[in-house]
């Protein structure tokens, strides 16, 4: 069906919010869409609150807890849309999110379209000023965890026969890096159409695993930079750069954790012992 969208939304444990998510999709001004729900098996009443909903185009998948790499790859393989959307449960779309991107990526060479992103709280009220997408080095603002820069994949509007062509899925190795991991695999094959209107927003919760600061979020922000090693130029020779930037990433996961003062105290020895001791401190 032309421009029909599939939006995958991975759901664990979003009883609070994924009927707002969904009402969000349901009110665009642009109609021909489908709704993927993958149940990544919660264990609150979200499957039940989804139910309520009676509308066609939503497809509900019940599955065991797998993750949300695996819940979107899911989503990537069931879609039958023209383009994709990777929702998360807990944000919302601004009226005009799939026109806008719909009219932009139709008639562009880019392989995905998004905007600006607005940051809200758990009522939806804003909490920061629009964070901006990239400007000329995509790939390095990612990389570089730049100030200001939000990747989360909620925005972006992609071609699937893109995706399916050159076998893009999220890793599975990953947790919330993820999809930093993902776009920067998107920009070693094509370009990202930008526009300044019809942002996303996105929900900062303290409970958020990609904003409170644990053990493994640690882990994981190390994976990321092993995983990422390919990107430079020279496999045989991180830059110098490298491990101010991996601690630069954990500041960034940082910023909103209740647990502050627990990051500050790898970060600060990160300034007095080798990278190999950190990354040995860190993998613990």
């Amino acid at each position: 069906m032309s421009n029909l969208v599939s939006i995958i939304i991975p759901c664990y444990n979003a009883s609070s919010y994924i009927k707002e998510t969904i009402n969000s999709v349901l009110t665009q001004t642009f109609q021909n869409f489908e709704i993927l729900l993958i149940n990544d098996g919660s264990t609150d009443n979200s499957s039940s609150i989804i139910k309520t909903i009676k509308d066609d185009r939503i497809h509900l998948v019940e599955q065991e807890n797998q993750g949300v790499s695996f819940s979107r790859n899911k989503g990537i393989a069931m879609a039958k849309g023209e383009f994709i959307v990777f929702l998360d449960a807990d944000d919302l779309l601004a009226p005009s999110f799939l026109e806008k991107r719909i009219f932009t990526l139709s008639k562009s060479a880019a392989i995905a379209c998004a905007s600006n992103v607005v940051l809200v709280d758990g009522k939806g009220n804003k909490i920061e000023e629009d964070k901006k997408h990239f400007a000329a080095n995509k790939s390095s603002q990612i990389l570089e965890f730049n100030d200001g820069i939000i990747t989360c994949p909620s925005s972006y509007l992609f071609k699937t026969e893109f995706l399916k062509k050159h076998n893009l899925s999220f890793n599975k190795n990953l947790q919330s890096s993820a999809d930093k991991y993902f776009l920067l695999e998107v920009l070693k094959q094509g370009e990202i159409e930008l526009i300044n209107e019809s942002p996303m927003n996105y929900r900062i919760l303290n409970a958020s695993m990609s904003h409170k600061i644990t053990k493994n979020l640690l882990k994981d922000q190390i994976s990321f930079y092993n995983e990422t090693k390919t990107f430079f130029e020279d496999n045989n020779r991180v830059p110098n750069s490298y491990y101010g930037r991996l601690s630069f990433t954990i500041a960034a996961s940082a910023y909103y954790s209740k647990e502050y003062f627990t990051f500050l105290k790898y970060f600060c020895k990160s300034f007095i012992l080798s990278p190999k001791t950190i990354i040995a401190l860190l993998m613990k």
